[in-house]
């Protein structure tokens, strides 16, 4: 249920907020391309509750830093924002996750692969 959730281009005055949704999944959240990420706004508490973004580095594509606050997750912000990222994707592109979070992506029409089969820029992280 995405009532109430606004979904937008993330600006430079949303970089705290980036900062600490990452932090509290434990991913990094330096010299964060915010250009480059959409984020989910709850519009009556004016806070941001997810975001994701697809990183290019060398040519490879990946949809990184997919995240949604707890209290969110399962109403269906995840998926659009991937959605939303995956529209302007080149292929293939490339997911890095935990293997509980496997099924969601799987759900998106990713695939498992081997580590091998990652590209040099994104497998190296």
């Amino acid at each position: 249920m995405l009532q109430f959730i606004r979904f937008r281009r993330a600006e430079a005055d949303d970089v705290p907020s980036l900062e600490a949704l990452l932090r509290e999944e434990c991913l990094p959240a330096e010299n964060l391309p915010v250009e480059e990420f959409i984020i989910a706004v709850h519009e009556r508490e004016n806070r941001i509750l997810g975001c994701g973004r697809i990183h290019t580095e060398e040519g490879a594509y990946e949809l990184a830093d997919l995240v949604v606050l707890r209290d969110f997750r399962g109403q269906g912000s995840g998926r659009f924002l991937a959605q939303r990222g995956l529209e302007r994707r080149r292929e293939p592109i490339y997911v890095v996750t935990r293997k509980g979070d496997l099924p969601f992506f799987q759900q998106l029409g990713f695939h498992e692969i081997e580590t091998a089969g990652i590209p040099a820029p994104i497998g190296a992280k």
